[in-house]
């Protein structure tokens, strides 16, 4: 009764390991604005003219070009917004802000983009650019970074106190592992409280720094070699119609493929992603489902056994209750009810444990009880539910015939029993 019990809880609890994870992965592939996702990284700044193709692409609805950088900013306790302090403030953020002498560490990400976007979104909060370095900062975070829906994890508050012309200090080493230390200012041209539909989520507590491409440039031209050559990276994304994606991702693999090396770029799909994702989980669950047949083999053979053992054991017991008058549609009653709470006893077992996996998925990965039982294949866990009582009846009667068939007097002398 175990071992089937393991079987369905195997099976069935990785099934519902994958459905969770895979509605999870839709929910964000959704909330994903670009269809085509592209990673140019030479070492060096991208070719103009390979840009320029890929931003004439035919058939894109929409383009982003950019790149990023991280760096990170020293602020004192006051720098903190009132909203944000009222959900946790810094002392909230540990793991993401570093705390030392009364000085918060926020990393930031440096955003290079090109700049008629950048223009575009400065007139977009009706600023414009200032005479010297000039950046745009997304003063928002995360009120609840721990929630598990989609739905909370975008409700957002003000970060910090922050005004147009103030001017930030900024340095490289966003971390103490990092190897350079050089440092960087520039003036707040704007605050928005969104980050421009580029394509970039930023991580939690991580305040996006965005400035044109010229100057992204000219500020990691002076990061240590090994972190300028990684930031030297450009990201370009495709919004496109539906089911054009895989086209347009090939065109794109085309053009970077005249002007690259194969490990030069990368390119994606959602519909790429997507059965990429499926085949892991094809292969995951081949495995999986191997084991639960092992599983599910090696309890029908102790059920087996196990019901042979003790109808063969039951003979005189049997044999005197016909004696008694009990006929044959009643020792087929009797045989029938005993083998359907033995085929039960299982189900009882494992699908009570089936339903805690089920719920803390749903619980780990924000997914609702209704859009989890809309993926999951009830179908097949119902099947496995009626195949093993089919089984496990089955053989009772196929092993309860010798037994309906024994001759009375012969197996009530039989001694061995």
């Amino acid at each position: 009764m175990v071992t089937l019990s393991l079987c369905m809880l195997l099976a069935f609890g990785f099934l519902a390991v994958f459905t969770a994870s895979d509605i999870s992965n839709a929910q964000a592939e959704n909330m994903n604005h670009f269809d085509v996702n592209i990673t140019l990284g030479t070492g060096e700044r991208i070719d103009g003219a390979l840009l320029a193709e890929l931003k004439a692409m035919p058939g894109v609805q929409e383009t982003s070009v950019y790149a990023r950088a991280k760096c990170a900013v020293w602020l004192s306790g006051s720098d903190q917004a009132a909203e944000f302090l009222q959900a946790g403030g810094f002392d909230a953020a540990d793991g993401y802000i570093v705390e030392r002498d009364g000085r918060y560490r926020v990393t930031c990400v440096l955003v290079g983009m090109e700049q008629d976007a950048y223009e575009s979104v400065l007139r977009e909060a009706g600023m414009e650019a200032l005479p010297e370095s000039s950046a745009i900062i997304v003063n928002s975070v995360a009120k609840n970074p721990g929630a598990r829906d989609y739905e909370a994890m975008q409700e957002t508050v003000p970060y910090l106190n922050l005004r147009q012309g103030q001017r930030m200090e900024l340095t490289e080493k966003y971390s103490d592992d990092a190897q350079g230390d050089y440092e960087f200012a520039v003036d707040v041209a704007a605050v928005i409280p969104s980050m421009p539909e580029i394509g970039l989520d930023p991580s939690f507590y991580t305040l996006p720094v965005i400035v044109p491409m010229e100057e992204y440039y000219a500020i990691i031209g002076n990061f240590s070699d090994e972190m300028e050559v990684y930031n030297y990276r450009n990201y370009v994304n495709y919004a496109v119609p539906d089911g054009m994606d895989e086209e347009i991702q090939g065109e794109a693999e085309r053009i970077c493929g005249a002007y690259l090396g194969s490990s030069d770029f990368m390119t994606s799909s959602k519909t790429e992603r997507m059965r990429n994702r499926g085949r892991m989980t094809g292969a995951a669950m081949f495995v999986v489902c191997s084991l639960a047949v092992l599983f599910g083999i090696v309890g029908i053979s102790s059920v087996l056994s196990a019901i042979l053992n003790s109808l063969g054991q039951r003979r005189k017991e049997f044999a005197m209750l016909r004696s008694a008058g009990v006929d044959e549609k009643g020792i087929r009653r009797l045989l029938g009810m005993e083998g359907f709470l033995l085929s039960v006893r299982p189900i009882l077992i494992g699908f009570p444990l089936l339903i805690i996996v089920c719920a803390a998925q749903c619980y780990m990965m924000g997914v609702s009880v209704m859009e989890f039982l809309y993926a999951f294949p009830v179908w097949a866990l119902m099947g496995y539910i009626v195949l093993v009582l089919l089984v496990i009846n089955g053989i009772y009667m196929l092993a309860s015939k010798k037994i309906r068939d024994d001759v009375i007097v012969e197996a009530i002398k039989d001694d061995t029993v």
